[in-house]
């Protein structure tokens, strides 16, 4: 029955008045389709594919790329100061510097993936 009802002369008959809308629907915006490769091609635009869906992707993954290398090298300001603090002398004054300066470049991260949190 599902498959009497699916190859039915009227569904057939339908499915090919629908093809054939395509079909001349496609004839009809051939030269202007035909017309506008050859534009891009003669400007060297043919291979470019505009998807602003995935720019707008790609930025977002540009900005947490970012944002994740300030982290790790704020992490790695933190760890190392504080693996040094622990000497003396000159290297004391280095690992303070460190550890101030990474514990700075933490603040600037968050306060920085806060405010693009916010935005979107």
């Amino acid at each position: 029955a599902v498959t009497a009802d699916r190859y039915s002369t009227a569904r057939l008959a339908e499915r090919a008045k629908r093809s054939l809308r395509e079909l001349d629907l496609l004839v009809a915006n051939a030269p202007n389709d035909l017309r506008r490769m050859l534009r891009r091609a003669g400007d060297g635009d043919l291979g470019r594919v505009y998807a602003p869906g995935v720019e707008r992707l790609a930025e977002h993954l540009s900005r947490d790329v970012e944002r994740l290398t300030g982290a790790v090298a704020s992490a790695a300001l933190l760890v190392a100061g504080s693996m040094i603090v622990g000497m003396e002398g000159w290297r004391l004054v280095l690992g303070t510097v460190l550890l101030i300066v990474g514990i700075l470049s933490s603040v600037v991260v968050a306060l920085q993936a806060r405010y693009a949190s916010r935005r979107q």
